[in-house]
């Protein structure tokens, strides 16, 4: 990872609650680099070096992301990715980072579709 690529793409914490937020660089020091949120002017803060990594563009497992998401997709998307029948479904959590999808069958304009939250 390149300074150059730090200011280009941002960065993201390795781990913990804000992993996968995109935060713009604003300042390198010996031990810790000054950040704030990407999409806005908001609150600063500090990451120590080694807590963080390049942002990346979030990874689907569709190849289409546009493809109107079934429940028939997301299984060949499983199969083509090899991911087991084990493999959790997560939803992103305010206070958590991420926690285990609570699924339910609800109908929606007279069809039976599955709802994640």
């Amino acid at each position: 990872m390149t300074t150059e690529q730090m200011f280009k793409m941002g960065v993201t914490p390795v781990e913990g609650a804000l992993a996968g937020k995109r935060f713009r660089v604003l300042s390198i020091d010996a031990d810790k680099m000054s950040v704030q949120n990407w999409d806005d002017d908001g609150e600063r803060m500090t990451m120590k070096h080694g807590a963080y990594k390049i942002w990346e563009e979030p990874k689907t497992i569709f190849e289409d992301c546009d493809k109107v998401v079934t429940l028939g997709a997301l299984k060949e998307a499983a199969e083509k990715k090899g991911l087991p029948d084990d493999t959790r479904i997560m939803v992103p959590s305010l206070f958590y980072g991420v926690a285990g999808a609570s699924i339910r069958l609800v109908e929606v304009n007279g069809k039976r579709a599955i709802l994640i939250d």
